[in-house]
């Protein structure tokens, strides 16, 4: 069933740099709760608990939160300086060296289905340009393939897949395309 797609304004949401206390604990408690979570990533240990949340975001993380009007998570993106990992069976000529910048969404059930995560990525990219000054040549992931979702999303946002997947099913995707299509 096709849904329409609907904007952050329209649904009252916005996208915040940065994350309050009570985002950080709805943020754990979706890490354990959210079946989609568990199965697509590796936030259940990340976000585990407080302590390892802090740890995690010491590693010097910019993160950007999509909030309700009560300030409630609805999603969260994360930046982090993080070499693009050297693997075997490469599918394009990448220079790793340019690709230090690495990149995370997360969407929570409220938002789910409602056409948001291109408008949160292209939002967020901006305000972290903005920030800080700079525009990233080349942004990397890394997404189970079967996460067909995400990586059609990635896809449609530039994204191109540089590996085959791995023994776990996970592929590396690089974004170095500076005009985006709203």
């Amino acid at each position: 069933m096709f849904k329409e797609r609907q904007t952050t304004q329209e649904l009252g949401l916005k996208v915040t740099e940065g994350i309050t206390r009570k985002q950080i604990e709805q943020l754990i408690n979706f890490s354990r709760i959210d079946p989609e979570i568990a199965q697509n990533t590796s936030d259940r240990q990340r976000f585990a608990s407080r302590v390892e949340f802090d740890k995690w975001r010491a590693a010097g993380r910019r993160i950007y939160v999509l909030e309700d009007p009560a300030g409630n998570l609805n999603g969260i993106i994360w930046f982090g300086k993080k070499e693009l990992p050297c693997r075997e069976g490469f599918t394009r000529k990448i220079n790793l060296r340019m690709c230090t910048t690495t990149f995370a969404i997360r969407l929570y059930p409220q938002a789910r289905g409602k056409g948001l995560a291109f408008e949160f990525m292209f939002k967020s990219l901006l305000l972290d340009s903005f920030h800080w000054g700079q525009v990233y040549p080349n942004i990397w992931l890394e997404v189970r393939s079967n996460n067909n979702p995400a990586v059609a999303l990635y896809k449609k946002f530039g994204f191109r897949t540089v590996t085959a997947p791995d023994e776990n099913g996970k592929i590396l995707m690089v974004w170095h395309d500076l005009r985006w299509h709203m």
